[in-house]
């Protein structure tokens, strides 16, 4: 017959499994804590223009800059395709850049002539840039100084400018239409929307002044909702609603009192988000992150502190990500992550003027 043990050791072994549990249950915590505090989504990597050097950053939201390619001089809009080209509007030429490769595989020069200033808020080169859905048209809007600025369209097969055309003073933002026959280029400086036709190549031009000319009432960017209206937020006082085919617009008052740039539309496209950079101009209110229901015209805001440019939402919607390289400003070297759910803002560092912003997957790198 077994003895009974000594009262030491049973209570070493009952310590030990106290000290088992207790180790499990802090794990436990731990692991609870830190996925309740990221605001950010796992299967995102950001592509980011460096606009103050030559470089296409990879951003992944849980570790920072992962990679960069260089593109081109002072790099503006970033367009992504379906099968994973992204398309860099440089002032030297539309960069082609394989993403899983991580490698610039071509520079396709523009058809405009180019001189003046090289850097900066007014550098002449591309500025919006835009990707068909089938991935076989890229439409970038030139900035030529003063002059007209130029929509000239590629064929990523060829990798040839096979259309180009005059288009307002510059391009900030470029489109595709919801069925893809047509192209809209927000022109900043003519208070203007053009639309090029790719089937017969019409032109058509909009003013868009609802505000009038003058000061920073000025069109920067846009989003498509699901009738092919165009949305333009303007100094945080008025969302115009453009339709393209008719020309006929309608208004829908804002609250927010700022100036504005970058949008996103939600993938319901019930909701779009605007990003807000402060005063300016006539309007005194501070930078916010406005969301705007668009079914009811209702209207909440996420306080921000520092100046943004752009805006993706992650492709689940409860993350948004704005570039931190304002266009007028120079803003800060870094991007905001916002948790939609919860408005909670966390930052990271990304150096040279992030700009421009493209979300793409992570599956196949």
């Amino acid at each position: 017959m077994r003895g009974r043990q000594p009262k030491h050791m049973e209570f070493a072994r009952q310590g030990w499994f106290q000290n088992l549990l207790l180790v499990i249950a802090l794990s436990w915590m731990g692991s609870v804590h830190a996925s309740g505090e990221s605001t950010t989504s796992n299967s995102d990597v950001l592509l980011v223009s460096q606009f103050k050097a030559h470089h296409l950053a990879y951003l992944d939201p849980q570790k920072g800059v992962i990679a960069r390619v260089q593109v081109g001089r002072a790099p503006y809009g970033v367009a992504v395709s379906q099968d994973g080209y992204a398309y860099v509007a440089t002032a030297e030429g539309v960069a082609v850049v394989d993403i899983r490769s991580r490698l610039r595989t071509a520079l396709i020069p523009y058809q405009s002539s180019l001189t003046g200033v090289q850097w900066g808020e007014y550098r002449q080169g591309g500025m919006g840039i835009a990707v068909s859905s089938d991935g076989k048209t890229v439409a970038v809007g030139v900035n030529r100084g003063n002059r007209a600025g130029q929509l000239e369209i590629i064929s990523t097969q060829s990798q040839t400018v096979t259309a180009s055309v005059p288009i307002g003073i510059r391009p900030f933002q470029v489109l595709f239409s919801n069925e893809g026959h047509e192209v809209y280029s927000i022109d900043h400086d003519s208070y203007s929307v053009t639309a090029y036709n790719l089937d017969d190549r019409s032109l058509r031009v909009f003013d868009v002044a609802p505000l009038g000319y003058g000061g920073f009432a000025k069109p920067h960017y846009a989003a498509i909702n699901a009738k092919g209206l165009l949305l333009l937020p303007i100094q945080g006082r008025t969302l115009l609603q453009l339709n393209p085919k008719t020309g006929e617009q309608t208004q829908i008052p804002l609250s927010a009192q700022t100036h504005q740039h970058g949008v996103a539309l939600s993938n319901d496209a019930f909701t779009l988000f605007v990003v807000g950079t402060g005063p300016a101009g006539e309007v005194s209110g501070a930078a916010v992150l406005s969301r705007i229901n668009l079914r009811d015209g209702r209207e909440t805001h996420i306080p921000l502190q520092v100046d943004h440019e752009q805006i993706v939402l992650s492709d689940d919607g409860k993350i948004a990500y704005l570039t931190g390289g304002n266009s007028f400003t120079e803003g800060w070297n870094g991007i905001s992550v916002i948790d939609l759910t919860r408005n909670k803002i966390q930052t990271i560092q990304v150096d040279k003027q992030p700009l421009g912003i493209a979300l793409w997957k992570k599956y196949g790198m």
